[in-house]
């Protein structure tokens, strides 16, 4: 019979002894007991085979790209008593804009159980892991982060671009409305995040279109947000894991994610886990 020897670590006593920590001990068997560092209790099973706290899965990221034909247009005036012009550009045909590594959205799909959970129930009597295996098999996907695209031609306000400064030719700039995401292999979770566009006039009344992603954005100042912007919009694929959006149901309970790991750089594969969710 396993046997719990807690030790209190909470009032420090003097030693004025060279043995070595463990001769205190020379009587307990190591062989039936566990030493438990701190105040004393039960251990928690975290890979209890009936109510686990956690639950650990393999998963693959897959991403689509799919874009509708679009262009934008913004207004702009060379010089204060020049003609009003307009400005046209394609944003998801690749005329104007690379598209290399910019999706439409990334998906999240149950690949398998950690091997650590599927060990520790494996004697069991019942054996849940095999029907919750059996029901994330059925619908492997297990989140889709959709990506806030433009899917209509329209025109889009264009103003004094305030960081330049203006002489005779007006510099003008749009705000940032939303373009798409960027995916690629071997990518962080905190890279998976929205990219924005907007539109303007360089120092020569230059036209261009640019592109950034969410984290430039907030970091830089460079461009304001497109009113319609909310702050779901910028919310990385490593947020939305943190955050909890993913979950899984075992034995009627529910798992929220909390964190995820990818360390391999051409694998789609990668670790998430999952923590019981409180009432």
């Amino acid at each position: 019979m396993r046997r719990h020897i807690a030790i209190d670590c909470g009032t420090p006593r003097p030693a004025f002894s060279t043995a070595p920590f463990v001769s205190a001990f020379a009587d307990i068997e190591t062989e039936t007991a566990e030493l438990i560092i701190g105040a004393s209790g039960e251990l928690e099973e975290i890979t209890s085979p009936n109510h686990p706290e956690y639950i650990r899965l393999l998963c693959r990221l897959s991403a689509k790209s799919i874009f509708p034909k679009v262009s934008i247009s913004a207004g702009y005036k060379i010089t204060e008593d020049g003609e009003p012009k307009v400005m046209t550009k394609s944003l998801y045909d690749g005329s104007i804009i690379p598209m290399t590594g910019i999706v439409s959205e990334v998906s999240i799909e149950f690949w398998d159980i950690d091997p650590t959970f599927a060990q520790a129930a494996g004697s069991a009597p019942y054996d849940p892991w095999q029907h919750f295996r059996d029901t994330l098999e059925r619908g492997k996907i297990l989140y889709v982060k959709k990506f806030a695209l433009q899917t209509e031609t329209h025109r889009i306000p264009n103003f004094r671009d305030r960081a330049s400064e203006q002489g005779s030719i007006i510099h003008t700039k749009s705000r940032a409305p939303c373009f798409g995401g960027a995916y690629h292999n071997g990518i962080k979770f905190s890279d998976i995040q929205p990219y924005l566009f907007f539109l303007g006039t360089g120092i020569q009344a230059e036209e261009y279109i640019e592109i950034t992603s969410a984290r430039e954005l907030l970091q830089s100042k460079k461009v304001e947000l497109a009113p319609e912007i909310k702050p779901d919009h910028l919310a990385t694929l490593e947020d939305d894991i943190c955050n909890g959006k993913v979950s899984v149901r075992l034995g009627g309970e529910l798992y929220s994610s909390t964190a995820a790991t990818k360390t391999t750089l051409t694998s789609d594969i990668f670790q998430m886990l999952f923590r019981k969710s409180r009432a």
